[in-house]
């Protein structure tokens, strides 16, 4: 039985509040839309553009009709319900994070500090902060550990990739304009703390290397969690 309030989130998940968009308008983004998590953050969706120009919202529904225009705005069909997104929701969507799903289904096949898939995929775990390296971030740790480039995501050891993914993960929903309340510093489940430069949206590990966050890849909402998309894998100290 699903609830009143749970009902209603989904339906607001279907709204963009910020007025009509239409089809010639959209491009591969995230956007807000009117439902919210439990801070009242409004969750976001990610719209993906294919090359075909077929639209795809949060991995899942379809746009099968565009641009029926009523006095009050504008409607587009869409062939499945759009439910409220998970953390994995939008892990598993971009393929820009393609190497993050990778590393979070071999840490699974080890013995996780956390369940990994099962936690984000979880409407009712969290929240947590999310700082999710790109694929690029990933290609580029594999030859920092390797310069041979002969170090493929799957030689690594289930365990070492558990205690990295535990350098990306920090409990609460904290969003950008959040992070100045960190008071610099942002302490992740791994137990230790990463120094935050707010000024330049900058995170230092222990091995005092820098990690961008993506200033146009932040405030990823899903309704257990945020999510920030870095450009550099974080790495714990030894």
């Amino acid at each position: 039985c699903i609830r009143d309030s749970t009902l209603s989130n989904i339906l607001l998940n279907h709204v963009l509040p910020t007025g009509p968009a239409f089809a010639a308008s959209l491009s591969t983004s995230y956007l807000n839309t009117a439902a919210t998590n439990a801070d009242a953050d409004n969750l976001s969706m990610y719209i993906n553009v294919g090359e075909d120009g077929n639209v795809m919202i949060n991995g899942s529904s379809m746009v099968i009709v565009t641009d029926i225009v009523g006095t009050n705005g504008v409607v587009h069909v869409v062939d499945t319900v759009i439910d409220l997104p998970t953390i994995a929701t939008f892990a598993t969507t971009n393929d820009a994070l393609s190497n993050l799903v990778a590393a979070l289904q071999l840490a699974d096949t080890g013995t996780p500090t956390v369940p990994w898939i099962n936690t984000v995929s979880d409407t009712s775990a969290g929240p947590f902060t999310v700082f999710a390296p790109t694929n690029a971030a990933f290609e580029a740790l594999l030859l920092e550990l390797d310069p041979s480039g002969n170090t493929t995501l799957g030689d690594i050891d289930p365990a070492t990739v558990d205690a990295v993914l535990l350098m990306h993960v920090a409990n609460g929903n904290v969003r950008a304009e959040d992070l100045p309340m960190l008071m610099g510093t942002v302490p992740v489940l791994s137990g230790e703390t990463l120094d935050l430069d707010v000024n330049t949206l900058t995170l230092t590990d222990g091995l005092m290397r820098d990690i961008g966050i993506i200033a146009e890849l932040t405030n990823i909402q899903a309704v257990n969690g945020v999510v920030h998309v870095v450009d550099t894998v974080i790495r714990p100290t030894p």
